[in-house]
């Protein structure tokens, strides 16, 4: 196949793979990212492919791979964030103690997050508990993207300087 003939192709079924590659991350901007990089890929080995059934299976085992390596990274990045914010946490010797010091967090997070605007609060649990995209919190709300990152901006240094977060803070 042509370079020419394989960038048809891959416009033609973008969508599909953009949608594969959607539900492996769980984020639109990335799939497209990956989609793309897979995409420049496959049109430089354009010469190798011989054609279309053969150019869905490189693309699709690229885009495999891709997507698994950049899974693997977030898990990564995830693992050091928590680690990070283990040091927010009130260290104690038993188990009881701690568990009195993780209700205490809760409830202390409960009030913090009470302060925000109810669409703000659902917002942060969209964008960081569900790890939604900022494009689809701020689509679904009905409001531009960069809009929605500065409202999240300015509740998370909210939540970072409200005195019922102070004993967890880090020295």
């Amino acid at each position: 196949m042509t370079q020419h003939e394989i960038a048809e192709w891959i416009a033609q079924h973008r969508a599909s793979f953009i949608g594969y590659a959607r539900r492996r991350l769980r984020d639109y901007h990335a799939a497209e990212d990956a989609v793309a990089r897979v995409a420049e890929t496959t049109l430089r080995n354009a010469g190798r492919i011989p054609d279309a059934s053969n150019a869905l299976k490189y693309f699709s085992r690229a885009l495999h791979w891709l997507t698994l390596d950049l899974r693997e990274q977030g898990k990564k990045r995830r693992l050091s964030t928590e680690a990070y914010g283990q040091e927010w946490t009130l260290h104690a010797k038993d188990g009881h103690r701690q568990g009195e010091q993780r209700a205490a967090l809760r409830e202390a997070l409960q009030v913090a997050l009470g302060s925000l605007p109810k669409t703000t609060q659902i917002a942060l649990w969209r964008r960081y508990g569900h790890e939604e995209s900022l494009g689809e919190v701020a689509q679904s709300m009905g409001i531009r993207y960069k809009a929605l990152a500065a409202r999240l901006r300015e509740a998370l240094i909210v939540l970072r300087n409200h005195s019922a977060l102070q004993p967890w803070k880090p020295k």
